[in-house]
């Protein structure tokens, strides 16, 4: 009870300031299907004190330019939740001023009222890593809101003390990405990824308590809980399908990852397993479908990390087709993002998104496909030859997810046939993809 009145009295005395790039909010949210709720954004950030200050800034015409019917709520909505909202016009075509507007008042805000300790920022833009750096300076907290973890840039999640998804506000039959028809495919996907999350964050539970333990000896559940948060600003027990992290901690144990050893009162003691079972919640949960889910763990994470669903092997296969022969007939070089959109004119009817066409070439640039024109332009490089053979392209790009693998996860157990068929279609490459694993070290 003590503990409880202190929170309660914390959130009675304790001040924060909310900002919102309406823009960034509304179009990312429509993307899949969720509405504009600033009640449930509201009620949910009660737990950081009392929201004396509330902005939200961008061009609301722009934003909604499709679904003009969403004017007059969102306004409304605004005024329920006493938002104080400026509309922004652009300055150039392509330069959005809302964001400029957003930081001076923030900054302008720390300094104007000292005693407001906590910073609410609603973006998935990671041009507001400056704004947050100069904040956490300032001794204040920052609390981002992102959309959804493939909207969000990871270095924004990690610049943030406190990071929470909007889409987590919603149930997620609330969240349409999907057709009607693909419901019980949608579903099973959903819950797939909940013991997804699951997983990782017993593993990040176990990586806690061993840090701990190194540096004190002895883990609490506060203690562990409390790093789980600098690990990962983003980290929510309802992702996960949890409702406390006690919760989580039996889950790590039934895991063979951590030990809990109940104290008095309601704290915990954590200690970590010497051997960890090779078992993950994923595979404990589909017993009678080994394979497949961890396949799908995997995609997911590939799509996490690449903000985009990775290219099945025919398609890449295309675009380094139309690549090759668009730089071979070029005199003078070619800039990367010009690159790219001649080969999404050459092939029109392949279905291929623009994000996914930049992130292979990008990719395959990185690995040292093309001869490049030193300089600073790092993510739009001027290609002047071809350096690595086009036939080999493929091999450099599935070298570059394997890494990405094996960073995001090392718990993974990277199999050649399972790879094979993941990214390239088919148990044909299982040589080529255990060349590549061999390649990489794993």
């Amino acid at each position: 009870m003590d503990a409880l009145r202190m929170a309660l009295d914390y959130n009675n005395t304790a001040r924060s300031a909310l900002f919102v790039d309406l823009e960034n909010l509304i179009i990312n949210s429509r993307k899949i299907g969720l509405s504009i709720d600033f009640d449930r954004l509201i009620n949910r950030l009660a737990q950081y004190g009392k929201l004396s200050v509330r902005r939200s800034f961008g061009d609301l015409d722009k934003a909604i330019r499709n679904e003009p019917r969403l004017r007059q709520p969102i306004r409304s909505a605004l005024m329920r939740c006493m938002i104080q909202h400026e509309d922004v016009l652009y300055l150039t075509e392509h330069k959005n001023s809302a964001d400029i507007r957003l930081v001076v008042e923030a900054l302008s805000i720390s300094y104007q009222y000292p005693d407001i300790h906590t910073f609410i920022l609603v973006s998935s833009d990671r041009d507001y890593l400056p704004l947050i750096a100069k904040l956490r300076e300032l001794g204040r907290t920052v609390v981002g809101v992102g959309i959804t973890p493939d909207a969000t840039n990871e270095f924004y999640i990690k610049a943030c003390d406190e990071f929470i998804y909007y889409e987590s506000l919603f149930r997620q039959d609330e969240i349409h990405t999907t057709s009607p028809a693909s419901t019980n495919e949608s579903n099973q996907e959903e819950i797939d990824i909940s013991l997804i999350v699951l997983d990782d964050y017993c593993r990040l539970l176990f990586e806690a308590v061993s840090a701990v333990e190194q540096r004190s000896g002895r883990c609490s559940g506060g203690s562990a809980y409390s790093l789980m948060r600098q690990l990962r600003p983003d980290l929510d027990l309802n992702r996960a399908g949890l409702g406390a992290f006690r919760e989580l901690a039996k889950e790590a144990e039934k895991l063979g990852l951590v030990k809990i050893e109940y104290q008095a009162g309601s704290d915990f003691l954590l200690s970590r397993t010497k051997s960890p079972k090779p078992v993950t919640a994923t595979e404990s949960a589909r017993n009678s479908e080994p394979e497949s889910i961890p396949a799908k763990r995997i995609e997911h994470i590939l799509q996490e990390r690449l903000k985009c669903k990775p290219l099945p092997e025919p398609q890449r296969l295309t675009i380094y087709k139309a690549a090759e022969k668009i730089i071979k007939s070029t005199d003078g070089g070619i800039k990367l993002n010009t690159l790219k959109e001649q080969v999404l004119e050459a092939i029109p009817a392949a279905g291929i998104e623009e994000n996914q066409l930049y992130k292979l070439l990008y990719t395959i640039y990185r690995r040292g496909a093309f001869l490049c024109e030193a300089g600073n332009s790092h993510y739009d490089p001027k290609l002047f030859a071809i350096a690595t053979p086009p036939e080999n392209w493929d091999q450099l790009y599935l070298i570059a997810m394997l890494s990405v693998l094996s960073v995001a996860n090392p718990a993974i157990e990277m199999k050649a046939e399972q790879l094979a068929v993941i990214l390239c279609g088919s148990t044909e490459r299982t040589a080529l993809l255990q060349d590549c694993l061999e390649r990489i070290g794993c």
